[in-house]
């Protein structure tokens, strides 16, 4: 099993900061209410949804390449009916390590 795949260790080691640092970090960005938003390397989703939950997004993607914190980030944005259809959007992008011609 990959460690990034894991991710209640991740949590259990850096998710008990991600969601206060969220909610700062939105502050800080200072955007508007209903944004469009894309969490590239949402890993277990903390900022997605906290995302959800503080911007009424019009449209959010949460995007990583381990189906383990994909799969995290559902479970954490099934929990809250208002985020739940983010879920839907939640993919697992599969980098290439390929150059442009």
């Amino acid at each position: 099993m990959d460690t990034w795949d894991e991710s209640d260790r991740h949590d259990d080691y850096m998710g008990r900061w991600s969601e206060p640092i969220a909610r700062e970090f939105l502050d800080w960005l200072g955007l508007p209410a209903r944004s469009k938003w894309v969490d590239v390397g949402c890993g277990s989703g903390a900022l997605t949804a906290t995302i959800a939950a503080e911007t009424a997004p019009t449209k959010l993607a949460g995007i990583d390449s381990s189906a383990g914190f994909i799969e995290a980030a559902r479970r954490r944005l099934d929990g809250d009916p208002d985020r739940a259809s983010a879920t839907r959007n939640l993919s697992r992008s599969r980098a290439t390590s390929s150059t442009p011609p």
